[in-house]
């Protein structure tokens, strides 16, 4: 761990080298254990749908692999969203 300090003082700023860190996950979600076998194209048709400001809705009777889905999709979507993704039960 490295321990910051914040001065305030007249005069140019320094040079002052970047803090290492570790990058953080853009998402909340929890990778799935095992792979996605046989969804290449749905995630795809997915992630093309996903626009900023839209709503996407998969639909489905239980157990068809609608989080999974989603899942996949908020994964590889979310290094490209600023805020990254997010999920929320």
């Amino acid at each position: 761990p490295q321990i910051l300090y914040q001065t305030s003082a007249d005069g140019p700023d320094g040079d002052f080298p970047a803090v290492r860190a570790v990058p953080a996950d853009r998402h909340n979600l929890t990778p799935p254990l095992t792979p996605t076998v046989g969804r290449a194209a749905l995630v795809s048709e997915v992630i093309d749908a996903v626009r900023p400001g839209s709503v996407v809705t998969l639909i489905g009777p239980g157990g068809v692999g609608k989080t999974r889905i989603a899942v996949e999709v908020s994964i590889s979507i979310a290094p490209a969203w600023d805020d990254g993704v997010w999920r929320v039960d």
